[in-house]
């Protein structure tokens, strides 16, 4: 019960009468949340009932919320039956999580089953992670107890992520060996990708032992991948030489292991990637390092790729590489670079991808850019490329820039494709601009189908 003296009824409808007298928001707040804090158990659904007649707004929210959180930590089921009946409109999801969030603190078994229950049925999903919150607050034994009698997924997830975090310091292999029992999917490669970094930084042999008995396939790869971050700080020859010693198949670890370093000691990493056996995978990781170079440093990078890239094909995938990094940091200078290639399949490459990303940082400095193009091929492209990074979120805009692509084909696909995105969000404005366009008669009837 609540440990609070019962007020008289007479008493409770005379505090309500004097908050809704007080004419200052403060203060009437304040007033609501005494005659909360005052009412008995027994008397919270009437004053529940008084809430309920106030006008919908914020404070009715809050009001609701303040006897619900009280409400729950003394008799959870009971205040769970009262909000489930609340009408949707009324933010009752938010209310029932609130409500799980006070109960599961105060009675983990009974909240942990109803839940279950309630899964079963569709429960808001801001209710597992209200769950999760509360039970962190537990003992992990207390929370093992639950285990057994728990079969549903969400619940399960939530009792493991709890469990996991408390036995993420003094305990890591046990927590790791409970998020491997979990069922595959991406809650328990989120949980794993929490412990092992943190597992890493204070045992790495035994973490690395524990990941090479994994099963063999994307879990464990994840795995590895989330304890090299750590490893590559303190150790980046050793955690790149480790990668390189994996079967053909795990190169992604090597790959990211290189990136890392390259934003690390982007020299000692280039050298090193330089002299690992000629093959499409020294190319890939030459490449992952100046990538990760480029972000740190791009004309460095650059400078590199000009005068001590290995070969012509390494060459072409490292400047691909960094002047897609490059771009994300400085569209202008990157593209200036991308001029400078000979003419071929990699400049005009390197240019669509500089624009593809300079339209969506920067639209007003991309067709600034693109005035430095000359008509042609190369400057199509690149109107190409900005139209297709835009067609999903200014699909106004990726039409009027599709509309200046002077090659005709290449034109008329990229329009169609913008002003369909576009008749998707905005069909009056787009209908409006596609009949006074200079589209093809043919296309615009394919646009525009008569009802």
């Amino acid at each position: 019960s609540l440990a609070t003296p019962r007020a008289d009824a007479g008493g409770l409808k005379d505090l309500w009468a004097g908050a809704l007298s007080e004419t200052r928001d403060e203060r009437r707040q304040e007033s609501f949340s005494q005659l909360i804090q005052r009412a008995d158990l027994s008397d919270l659904p009437d004053v529940l009932e008084w809430i309920d007649q106030l006008d919908p707004s914020e404070l009715r929210f809050e009001l609701r919320k303040g006897l619900f959180v009280r409400w729950a930590g003394a008799d959870g089921a009971s205040a769970m039956f009262h909000v489930q009946n609340l009408p949707e409109t009324e933010r009752a999801p938010d209310l029932m999580a609130f409500c799980l969030t006070e109960w599961a603190k105060a009675s983990p078994a009974p909240a942990v089953h109803w839940f279950a229950a309630a899964s079963q049925a569709g429960a808001p999903e801001q209710m597992t992670a209200a769950l999760a919150i509360a039970l962190g607050a537990q003992s992990p034994e207390r929370l093992l107890q639950l285990m057994p009698a728990v079969t549903e997924e969400p619940v399960r997830t939530a009792l493991c992520a709890a469990i996991a975090q408390s036995w993420k310091d003094d305990n890591p292999a046990g927590a790791a060996d409970l998020i491997l029992s979990m069922t595959s999917g991406p809650a328990q490669a989120d949980l794993l990708a929490q412990v092992i970094p943190h597992w890493g930084e204070k045992d790495r042999r035994t973490a690395l032992q524990w990941v090479q008995e994994m099963t063999p396939g994307a879990l464990q790869n994840t795995a590895l991948i989330h304890l090299s971050y750590e490893w590559v700080r303190s150790a980046p020859e050793e955690a790149a030489q480790y990668a390189s010693t994996l079967p053909t198949g795990s190169d992604q670890l090597l790959i990211t292991v290189a990136s890392q370093w390259g934003r690390q000691e982007p020299e000692a990493a280039a050298r090193w990637a330089r002299q690992l056996p000629d093959g499409p995978a020294k190319g890939e990781v030459l490449a992952s390092v100046l990538a990760g170079w480029a972000q740190e440093d791009p004309r460095a990078a650059a400078y590199f790729v000009q005068n001590r890239a290995p070969d012509a094909a390494g060459q072409e995938s490292a400047a691909i590489s960094v002047v897609t990094a490059w771009a994300a940091k400085d569209p202008a200078a990157a593209v200036e670079w991308a001029t400078s290639f000979p003419a071929g399949p990699q400049r005009d490459y390197a240019i669509e991808n500089v624009f593809y990303q300079w339209a969506l940082l920067d639209p007003v400095g991309a067709v600034a850019g693109l005035g430095r193009l000359p008509a042609g091929g190369e400057r199509d492209n690149a109107l190409h490329a900005s139209a297709g990074s835009l067609v999903d979120t200014f699909p106004d805009l990726a039409v009027r820039w599709a509309a200046g692509i002077g090659n005709e084909p290449l034109r008329n696909r990229q329009t169609e494709r913008a002003a369909r995105a576009w008749l998707a969000v905005d069909p009056k404005a787009a209908r409006a601009w596609i009949e006074h366009s200079d589209l093809p008669v043919a296309l615009k009837r394919q646009l525009l189908p008569r009802s």
